[in-house]
């Protein structure tokens, strides 16, 4: 089983080097495709350039290495993209995982699944700062990348976004890309505000759906790969095979968990890992998080709050301020409630 790893609006590839070593070394294989006209591709940039553009992009690599049983993952802008690769490439998709990101239905645009005023401001940054037709990228610290090195790493990697990606729709067959398994991962402890917490609270309450809690910021590739890559290795692990020979209380970094502690999605969707305490290895240190399913499991607590530092925001225009302004919301308290499921840092 492979994780091919599409990251979202102005990142490339290259957002996913935290990420890949902690999943190779759990044992799987790793494909990080950069979309057309983003990071190390940005040369590609042109007003032509939409969300079709993109679904072509990872049906490609999927279809060139003829790779199956994967595992897709797609963040933010991303999950555009994850529907319309599944209704033409559902036999080699073994798992879509949603990583806070958009869940379009047929028809829909980017652009509709935000808040208005945020949308039109897009569309004036384009107007004013792309020549109509890209935007630049939101402000780090709307994206909760704040910490020193991770803005010295991300910030001079971002690309402008061909606006068409944004407004163009996507076609999908109504049934098709339903048929792949699929996972919501939900940042809870985000600096976006709520742009996501709909189809997180959807994905909750539609059987078919499971859902992983991170409590960590919008990019967690960036701020908490430990936290990420022990999430997607779970929806892995959930979705294989296990035997009786599985050490009980402890779960090494891909290993699977013992099979009397999993309840499988034929229970209504939901994936329930009632184990004891879970040990990660190598020990992770530096990040904490929540990482919930359907019901709640609770992991390791949260980081210290005692480093404060925000970025501030640099060179942007006034209106660009207020655009991200305009979907920032305070988060909502954690939800609580739920069995317990402990995982020592």
């Amino acid at each position: 089983m492979a994780f091919v790893l599409v990251h979202g609006a102005f990142h490339g590839a290259w957002c996913w080097d935290r990420v890949r070593p902690l999943l190779e070394q759990a044992g799987r294989d790793v494909v990080t495709p950069t979309l057309t006209g983003l990071g190390e591709r940005a040369g590609e940039l042109s007003p032509d350039i939409g969300l079709s553009t993109h679904v072509d992009d990872v049906v490609q690599v999927l279809e060139q290495g003829d790779l199956r049983d994967v595992v897709l993952v797609g963040h933010s802008y991303a999950g555009m993209i994850l529907p319309a690769v599944a209704v033409r490439a559902a036999d080699r998709l073994a798992q879509l995982v949603f990583l806070d990101a958009f869940v379009p239905k047929d028809g829909d645009r980017c652009f509709d699944l935000m808040p208005a005023e945020a949308g039109e401001g897009i569309r004036q940054q384009a107007q004013a700062e792309g020549d109509g037709w890209r935007f630049p990228p939101f402000p780090l610290e709307a994206l909760g990348i704040v910490a020193d090195e991770d803005v010295r790493w991300v910030g001079p990697r971002l690309s402008p976004q061909p606006l068409k990606t944004y407004e163009e729709p996507v076609r999908l067959a109504p049934g098709e890309w339903e048929r792949v398994p699929r996972t919501y991962v939900f940042c809870t402890g985000r600096a976006f505000g709520g742009l996501f917490e709909r189809f997180a609270d959807e994905a909750s309450t539609d059987p078919a759906w499971d859902r992983i809690d991170l409590d960590v910021a919008h990019e967690p590739m960036i701020t908490a790969p430990e936290a990420l890559s022990k999430a997607l290795v779970q929806v892995v692990a959930v979705g294989e095979p296990v035997g009786p020979s599985t050490a009980r209380g402890e779960l090494e970094l891909g290993q699977r968990p013992h099979g009397e502690e999993t309840e499988r999605r034929a229970q209504g969707g939901t994936t329930n890992c009632a184990a004891p305490t879970v040990r990660a290895a190598p020990p992770w240190t530096s990040c904490g998080g929540v990482l919930r399913s359907s019901r709640e499991a609770e992991v390791w607590p949260r980081p210290s709050s005692g480093d404060s530092r925000l970025l501030r925001m640099g060179s942007g225009s006034a209106m660009r301020r207020a655009v991200h302004q305009s979907v920032l919301r305070r988060a909502p308290e954690r939800p609580t409630g739920g069995a317990p499921l402990a995982l020592s840092p």
